[in-house]
């Protein structure tokens, strides 16, 4: 099969990007673990704030949803920082949005995810192709940390066989 294979595609997307765009394809025909439509975070009146599949392309969030290492522990547990041996449980982004927004009634669009039927591109590309529904990340925070690490990992597969024998410690 290794042969068949002769393109390697790998699009990163942001800390929430899951949930935001493909979050709403869970269906009997394609498998994924993402949103059922019942999530919620609460905001800091305690107001409940489900997840929806209303998100418009443009306007809905007046600011870009932070990723700096504070803001993601935030978000992924509700507080920053977290007690020790807390489960990440994702409740934190609208408290997060709102101290950017300036409260609680511009934070709920955080919560806005798109209907599949909105990103028909995206949604098809999904469904051809393999996606990654789990959150692999060394480091929870910017993204632009992420660029480096994946482009040595393309470095390291488009190695020479010389130079493949001697990475794995074979002589050349």
């Amino acid at each position: 099969m290794a042969a068949q294979i002769k393109h390697l595609v790998v699009l990163i997307m942001e800390n929430r990007s899951l949930d935001h765009m493909l979050g709403f394809m869970k269906s009997n025909d394609y498998v994924i673990e993402s949103l059922n439509g019942t999530e919620e975070n609460r905001d800091s009146t305690g107001e409940p704030v489900r997840v929806n599949n209303q998100a418009r392309y443009s306007g809905d969030l007046g600011i870009d949803p932070r990723h700096d290492f504070t803001d993601v522990m935030e978000q992924m547990f509700g507080t920053y920082p977290p007690p020790a041996g807390q489960q990440a449980n994702m409740s934190g982004f609208v408290r997060n949005y709102e101290r950017y927004t300036g409260g609680p009634s511009g934070a709920s669009s955080v919560m806005n995810c798109f209907a599949p039927n909105n990103l028909r591109i995206l949604t098809t590309l999904a469904r051809t192709y393999a996606v990654c529904d789990h959150w692999f990340c060394s480091v929870p925070g910017p993204t632009l940390a992420k660029y480096p690490r994946m482009q040595a990992v393309s470095l390291v597969i488009e190695l020479p066989p010389r130079a493949t024998k001697i990475a794995e410690g074979q002589d050349a």
